[in-house]
């Protein structure tokens, strides 16, 4: 096996996330052999716990190997993972990263670029970081890019939403993001950089549609914007040098495990990470299902929060083609086994996943969660591929030799449709002009004819 994202193994991994419902994470890595990475390409399964094969039942026992068409037999690795969560954090989650140099990412009144602390006044109880400036697509305009979770209140399909429950959306009122979120409510107006503009809505589990993309783009205020520094990384600069990191392609991401390159992330809460002579960052797993992700759907007060799973505003959700990367020790950099922690932490949602690639920096993921060990500490990160980003969100990659690329979004020229009922489409054509949904409304102010 060449270590591909082909569509075989995609549909054997889909299988086997049906065959095997106990599983956490299901994925395309390495076969660990008593703590070492083998090199060898498998399957890898993770589960909350191992157990004898004494304590088992039937439906339980993971196959040794299987057979992927176009590909033979593959062999098949159980590894232990917590949960995965995704990680945002509130507004009082601080410096909860030991040894983190963040003090650059959490400063306040700074230009936009990516790795800052970032969050929105409709979604005040999360904390995260921006990723970076892209280009939207449709308008040539440049604007930012985060997770949906981090700046959206409310971020599922409303036809996955009680319609007699509470109205929430993030067109009214206004949706402003700023930095930085470090005093929740209470952060001063003048640190607003922007508006949120639109989102890739997620479904729950239970509809059996599985999600690729924990997106959300926003405006940047004139006077938050160089178009000469928009493009750097807070603490990567090292290593991005004078050049704008373009995003990888479809075949390039396809082939990360083969390629095994080095991987970096500038984020709110961790700071730079992949430098050396810290801890390097490499890819552990690629084309990974995760199965069970929560996320609060409507009022989600920090009440609700507080209650974790057992909140009734904690929706399960699933994605899927998602990338894990993973902190190795230094004796071993190109190993995907664990050895130093915190590749990602709550408030790091949000921040690009860069890797060396044929020489090149470029941008292959937009973090969104990660998993812990039994000790409670976080040992992998997950992130969704920027071509799906590409896909579904409309943008492309920031070039500052763009003739466009100092042209920031107008949010004051966002026209709004209503309709009745819910809807599980992203987009909505009317008087040939596309819509994005952007969630509830108990009026009908401006409905589509």
């Amino acid at each position: 096996m060449e270590g591909k994202i082909t569509k075989e193994v995609s549909k054997k991994i889909k299988e086997l996330a049906i065959q095997y419902p106990q599983a956490v994470s299901i994925g395309l890595g390495k076969k660990i052999t008593n703590g070492v990475d083998t090199g060898e390409f498998a399957i890898v399964i993770s589960i909350p716990k191992k157990k004898k094969l004494s304590e088992l039942t039937s439906s339980e026992i993971i196959v040794d190997n299987v057979t992927i068409e176009n590909e033979g037999v593959v062999k098949v690795d159980i590894i232990e993972e917590t949960i995965i969560q995704h990680l945002g954090c509130d507004a009082f989650c601080g410096n909860t990263a030991p040894g983190s140099n963040n003090a650059a990412n959490r400063a306040t009144n700074q230009l936009m670029q990516g790795g800052i602390s970032f969050s929105s006044r409709n979604n005040t109880k999360t904390v995260g970081t921006l990723g970076g400036m892209v280009k939207h697509v449709e308008t040539g305009t440049t604007v930012g890019l985060t997770n949906n979770h981090v700046s959206i209140n409310d971020a599922f399909y409303t036809s996955d939403r009680d319609i007699n429950n509470q109205y929430l959306n993030d067109a009214f009122p206004v949706n402003r993001v700023y930095q930085n979120g470090e005093s929740g409510s209470n952060t001063p107006v003048s640190n607003n950089m922007g508006v949120s503009l639109r989102y890739v809505p997620i479904h729950k589990k239970s509809t059996g549609i599985w999600n690729q993309v924990d997106a959300a783009i926003c405006s940047i205020v004139q006077s938050r914007f160089n178009i000469n520094t928009a493009w750097n990384q807070i603490g990567l600069e090292s290593i991005l040098g004078s050049t704008a990191p373009p995003f990888a392609s479809t075949a390039e991401l396809d082939l990360l495990l083969t390629i095994n390159p080095r991987v970096y992330s500038s984020g709110r809460t961790t700071g730079p990470k992949g430098l050396m002579p810290e801890c390097p960052m490499t890819i552990s797993a690629v084309d990974a299902l995760v199965t069970s992700i929560g996320y609060q759907m409507q009022n989600p007060t920090q009440a609700n929060l507080s209650d974790g799973q057992n909140s009734p505003y904690y929706v399960v959700c699933q994605f899927d083609r998602a990338i894990k990367f993973v902190k190795p020790n230094n004796d071993t950099p190109d190993s995907t086994v664990p050895g130093c922690t915190n590749p990602i932490f709550s408030g790091d949602s949000g921040s690009f996943l860069l890797a060396e690639l044929n020489g090149t920096i470029k941008i292959i993921g937009l973090c969104y969660a990660g998993s812990s060990n039994s000790q409670g500490q976080v040992t992998t990160g997950v992130a969704c591929r920027i071509d799906d980003v590409v896909q579904q969100l409309g943008i492309a990659a920031y070039d500052p030799d763009d003739i466009l690329a100092g042209t920031l979004a107008d949010p004051d020229s966002i026209i709004y449709i209503t309709e009745p009922g819910t809807s599980d489409d992203k987009i909505r054509s009317c008087d040939s002009k596309t819509y994005w949904q952007a969630g509830f409304t108990d009026t009908l102010e401006n409905q589509c004819v």
